[in-house]
């Protein structure tokens, strides 16, 4: 998978030319990328997981702002996600209230590329729609990097 992003966005992206000009990692994601993202997330940390919980996961843009937001739900294993629909609202509406609540712990809030932020079971992810925030390669990143502060909190 990482070969395959590497060839199919990185490499034709390093090097754009005149003859060229297409740019894939700045391309806008779609609805297929987004999917083959969402999924290999949930699997690689459903795989890393103990039997006990399970991770189930969607996304939505927000075109007009330019941002993507993935919700993860954590449950038992077996269960389905009870918070992922009214979770899922729609992005605008969604970082305004991750706005108001990160405002009342830090005092002031900025969008972030990345930013990732724990609701009990849920955790919430903004991501730039541009292509190289949803291949393969960000997707085992980004299970990375929340098992990674899952563990050390």
């Amino acid at each position: 998978m990482l070969i395959a992003d590497t060839d199919a966005i990185i490499i034709p992206s390093v090097r754009p030319t005149r003859a060229h000009p297409d740019v894939p990692t700045i391309r806008p994601t779609n609805y297929e990328h987004r999917a083959m993202y969402i999924r290999l997330l949930c699997d690689t940390l459903n795989d890393w997981a103990n039997t006990v919980y399970q991770v189930h996961g969607r996304t939505a843009v927000e075109e007009t702002v330019g941002v993507g937001l993935v919700v993860l739900e954590k449950t038992q294993r077996g269960q389905l996600p009870a918070r992922l629909d009214a979770a899922m609202e729609d992005v605008q509406s969604v970082i305004i209230r991750l706005q108001q609540t990160a405002a009342k712990s830090y005092g002031s809030f900025e969008l972030v590329r990345g930013l990732k932020v724990f609701d009990k079971n849920l955790l919430y992810i903004t991501k730039p729609l541009g292509q190289r925030f949803w291949t393969n390669t960000a997707a085992l990143n980004d299970a990375d990097e929340i098992a990674t502060t899952i563990l050390t909190r």
